[in-house]
């Protein structure tokens, strides 16, 4: 093989480490991004499922909570006690009692686990004990202290890896009714709804995702290096060919 020969190989073997490299970056730019975009449809999944709880809890507040019938399932509110007409009886003779927008934030948290989702209304200084707030909770409400709204992080539920998202309950004038006892002011830092969302599911889209991100990739690089292959077959027998038809110089 000749100097110029060695040339071409040369610049062949630095285009080719090139193109690996830069299909290299832009498959693990891509597989960072399918990874952070898990957390990201789990975020807007507990938002969602926050400002329809929140809208719900507001429309109860306003109308000073309301009357549900009462079953096993929902029993009358023992921490309503001291609430005139807690429980009424219509003229039929069906039993209903209060519902306030906590109790009523509970049911629905509790619903939401059928779908992977869960809510806890949890405080530092809760009336029910099923409220009090576990390890990262309770943090999270001290974290909330000092200004925070929303703190979000990691947890292992049961074997199962969770997004976690604090929102941050803080005293309004119609909480008052219920809460005002505890010695809560306008604007406290009450508690908060802890929304948990399951990652199992996100996690194995990713990795479908991430597999025809390899694929895809692997394909690209491939063809790149196909293409330069024969660009550097193609140059050399056009060097071997100008070679071959020079004279050969006298002595």
């Amino acid at each position: 093989m000749d100097m110029n020969a060695g040339i071409i190989k040369k610049i062949f073997v630095s285009f080719a480490i090139l193109v690996i490299v830069m299909v290299g970056c832009s498959l693990a730019w891509n597989i960072h991004r399918e990874k952070k975009m898990i957390y990201e449809f789990a975020s807007t999944e507990a938002k969602a499922s926050h400002s329809r709880d929140v809208l719900y809890r507001r429309w109860a507040s306003m109308h000073g909570g309301v009357y549900v019938p009462m079953t096993e399932q929902t029993p009358a509110n023992p921490l309503l006690s001291d609430i005139p007409e807690r429980d009424i009886v219509t003229p039929s003779g069906k039993k209903l009692t209060l519902m306030n927008p906590a109790y009523m934030t509970r049911q629905i948290c509790e619903l939401g686990g059928e779908y992977g989702l869960f809510g806890h209304l949890t405080s530092l200084n809760p009336l029910r004990k099923e409220n009090k707030a576990d390890a990262w909770e309770a943090n999270a409400l001290q974290q909330a202290e000092r200004g925070l709204y929303e703190i979000r992080g990691i947890s292992q539920i049961g074997g199962q890896e969770y997004l976690r998202i604090m929102y941050v309950l803080r005293t309004e004038k119609s909480c008052l009714k219920c809460h005002s006892k505890q010695g809560y002011k306008l604007g406290d830092v009450r508690g908060g709804v802890c929304i948990s969302v399951a990652l199992d599911e996100y996690h194995s889209l990713a990795q479908s995702n991430i597999a025809g991100l390899i694929e895809v990739h692997l394909i690209l690089c491939l063809l790149l290096l196909a293409i330069l292959f024969v660009g550097y077959k193609i140059t050399l027998n056009k060097m071997e060919q100008q070679n071959s038809f020079e004279p050969t110089p006298d002595n």
